[in-house]
């Protein structure tokens, strides 16, 4: 597994002084020669000038393949050999005036070519170049870098050979405490933080994908664009990084990521849902119209409406207050949002499933009149804020609570009158003070403990 993807361009490369490390080029020169003399070929480049120069070779020999900068841009020829006797041509020195990033090729198609930022001359309009005059030793000393070449076999439609190498790519990386699992990168001391330092330029202003814990982000946190590093916490793992030049629409995003529909089948009526930390949200109605709004309160005629979105952040929250639209609707629970951080489930009688199927959140849980959601109580998250569990008559058990919850709705329940004293039981042990209880009828065993928590400051409903 490897952070590179040798089919996206997005990974411009340092200078290098190949006058002393020559060796990146040696294999061009191999590779020149093995293309058959029949086939179409091109060398293409790209190269960054940042300052003006006099004779400085960019690439090339001295003897065949040669572009230098001079004061005014770029002085380039190309000296090749043709067909008829076996003697040697030259596609005469011209000068670009061009500076700052500059694309060149040369190369042969029906005849030899040299083309600089899409201006291109070929005035050997009678040979064919069946071969690069001399070897290809290129070297390469000049006021700027190359950020790109390599060599095509147009028959083959394929690159043959190519600068930045894939050795020399990952060369440009660094790791600091990085486990390569072989499926996602993740801390190699978990006790630690993490970090992928790479070679692209600062400032890379494009969209960032990325896959982190199970989900993709657009543009996370993690991502430095001024020092193009990833920095993950100990718990992060990142499966996958992509840098784009430009700035993806949402459409491109969702067709690049693994993207999340919530289907809602709805009569015509009004619909109110909220939600936060959706990624690239994207509300579909049944008129066709859209909406990238984080709430929707809105009449909508009978038909589906459709929510899709990238992954969902570490404050998600998903709160359904009364949508007239969705009375006799059939959605799974399992099939809800797995938001994490508050969920609210407000007269959703069209929510169908089990306790267990409820999503993870963290902080609030509120299911009030949920007449299809079944099972233990103790299957609900252990989240540690609000947590109302009322009018939902498939649901039964003694409800787990922690410190944190000081406002606790359990009534109306399926839970026995001893289950709702052990309820009780579990919020004197939980130890919270000042808070607020609604809970359903218990025996007068449990009146004691329901005493203790009046002592601490809980306002206490029996319902």
């Amino acid at each position: 597994m490897n952070i590179i993807d040798n089919r996206i361009e997005i990974w411009p490369q340092p200078p290098r002084n190949f006058a002393t490390e020559p060796a990146t080029w040696y294999d061009l020169a191999a590779k020149l020669a093995q293309i058959p003399d029949d086939h179409r070929w091109h060398i293409a480049s790209k190269i960054d000038i940042t300052a003006t120069g006099s004779s400085q070779r960019i690439l090339g020999n001295a003897n065949s393949i040669g572009f230098f900068q001079s004061s005014s841009g770029i002085d380039y020829t190309w000296r090749y050999v043709y067909a008829a006797d076996g003697s040697s041509r030259y596609i005469p020195s011209q000068t670009s005036t061009s500076s700052g990033l500059i694309d060149f090729l040369f190369g042969q198609a029906e005849r030899p070519f040299v083309s600089v930022n899409g201006v291109t001359s070929s005035p050997d309009t009678t040979n064919r170049a069946v071969a690069a005059y001399q070897a290809v030793a290129n070297l390469s000393q000049f006021n700027g870098s190359i950020i790109r070449s390599e060599l095509w076999d147009d028959n083959t439609n394929k690159i043959v050979w190519s600068y930045p190498s894939y050795a020399e790519r990952l060369r440009l990386i660094t790791n600091t405490n990085v486990l390569n699992t072989g499926t996602h990168w993740e801390a190699a001391n978990p006790a630690l933080g993490w970090s992928i330092k790479t070679a692209l330029p600062a400032g890379i202003a494009g969209t960032v994908l990325a896959k982190i814990n199970g989900e993709y982000i657009v543009n996370p946190v993690q991502w430095n664009r001024t020092t193009a590093t990833f920095t993950g916490a100990a718990t992060d793992t990142l499966e996958g990084l992509v840098i784009f030049n430009r700035v993806l629409t949402q459409e491109q995003i969702f067709v690049i990521c693994d993207t999340k529909t919530w289907t809602l089948p709805v009569s015509a009526g009004s619909i109110n849902i909220t939600t936060a930390g959706f990624r690239n949200l994207r509300w579909t109605f049944p008129d066709g119209s859209t909406s990238t709004d984080a709430a929707i309160n809105r009449t909508v005629g009978a038909g589906t409406v459709s929510c899709r979105y990238v992954g969902i952040d570490g404050f998600g929250v998903l709160q359904n207050n009364i949508s007239t639209a969705l009375n006799g609707a059939t959605l799974r629970v399992a099939d809800l949002p797995r938001v994490t951080y508050n969920l609210q489930l407000y007269y959703a009688n069209w929510a169908f499933g089990k306790t267990s199927d409820i999503p993870r959140v963290r902080n609030n849980l509120f299911l009030y009149v949920c007449s299809n959601v079944t099972g233990p109580v103790s299957e609900l998250p252990l989240n540690g804020g609000v947590k109302t569990v009322a009018v939902c008559p498939g649901v039964f058990g003694a409800l787990p609570v922690v410190g944190t919850n000081r406002n606790i709705n359990y009534s109306r329940c399926g839970a026995s009158a001893q289950e709702y004293d052990q309820t009780v039981q579990n919020i004197v042990d939980a130890g919270a003070t000042g808070g607020l209880l609604y809970i359903g009828a218990g025996t007068p065993a449990g009146d004691a403990n329901l005493q203790i928590l009046r002592d601490r400051g809980w306002t206490i409903n029996i319902v």
